[in-house]
């Protein structure tokens, strides 16, 4: 999670210039993210009496929005003008 996470803050600037890379790097960090904190989720309820904690949804919300920023970022590279 670490690793993915440095490599998201690596795509941060190049994100905010609205480069491609750092758009495609930030949104597959962001989903690798989202998809192990969810998974860890899912594995916390096989045990008796497990429940996730608070840092997991933290986690879970950090990522989402960090993906909908690289979402945003593309839609409008994608379209400098608005829709349409």
């Amino acid at each position: 999670m670490i690793i993915f996470a440095l490599v998201a803050l690596a795509g941060v600037g190049p994100l905010s210039r609205g480069s491609w890379l750092g758009i495609v790097t930030v949104l597959g960090s962001a989903a690798v993210m989202v998809s192990t904190a969810v998974h860890d989720v899912v594995e916390d309820s096989d045990v008796l009496g497990g429940s996730a904690g608070w840092g997991v949804w933290l986690t879970i919300a950090a990522s989402v929005l960090l993906a909908g920023s690289a979402v945003l970022a593309a839609v409008r590279r994608a379209w400098p003008n608005g829709y349409g």
